[in-house]
């Protein structure tokens, strides 16, 4: 299986397709939400498997994978340079546009 060999962009290639000549496939509907949320791309992924669950609100798997997406955006942490961009860290010291200290 693709999405087992970590080619989830194949795998959702294929899904796709699967998808649009079958419809009323729910399974497969089900596993190019997985295979667009292991490529990478969580909102396609949020919108196949929110479909599904208008579609068969009964299946547990649709609820565990929507359950996962929402616990990796919260778990997305922010990037907060911790220097001034050359590197280094912040200095502790308190200096004035041209780089020297500040006389007391």
């Amino acid at each position: 299986m693709l999405l087992e060999a970590g080619r989830a962009l194949d795998a959702r290639e294929h899904f796709e397709i699967i998808v649009r000549a079958r419809p009323t496939y729910l399974d497969a509907a089900a596993m190019l939400g997985l295979a667009c949320y292991l490529a990478g791309d969580g909102l396609a992924a949020r919108a196949v498997w929110e479909e599904c669950r208008e579609r068969r609100p009964e299946d547990p798997r649709v609820e565990a994978y929507l359950a996962m997406l929402a616990r990796n955006d919260a778990a997305v942490p922010v990037a907060v340079p911790a220097s001034g961009g050359d590197g280094e860290p912040p200095s502790t010291h308190a200096s004035g546009r041209s780089g020297r200290k500040k006389k007391s």
